[in-house]
């Protein structure tokens, strides 16, 4: 099994941090709460997958995510990304096996 390398490319972004909820949709799928930050090197940026979820409705749960205003207060720059899937919940547990996002509780499910 290929081991989960996240490319920002192929997932989309809202509009950063402050999700216009206008943007997103009420369907299926999986999102990611990223920290991005600059390295010593011009123009390179390293992300760090802080939190993995899914929902029928990508719309409505981050609308109402309390990870989203928390993290907001611990970060300068988060991120959501989000990708509408069928297969949500079983593509959400191979990110956090593979990844161990840190806020994420259950880590070896």
């Amino acid at each position: 099994m290929a081991k989960f390398i996240f490319n920002e490319t192929e997932w989309n972004n809202p509009n950063s941090f402050d999700i216009t909820f206008k943007k997103l949709p009420e369907s299926r799928g999986v999102y990611l709460l990223v920290h991005t930050y600059i390295t010593d090197k011009p123009r390179l940026r390293n992300h760090e997958i802080l939190y993995v979820g899914s929902s029928t409705n990508l719309k409505e749960r981050l609308r109402g995510h309390q990870t989203l205003r928390f993290l907001k207060t611990q970060y300068e720059y988060v991120h959501c990304f989000f990708k509408e899937c069928d297969s949500y919940y079983e593509y959400e547990k191979k990110i956090i096996k593979e990844v161990k996002p840190k806020y994420n509780i259950q880590h070896n499910g």
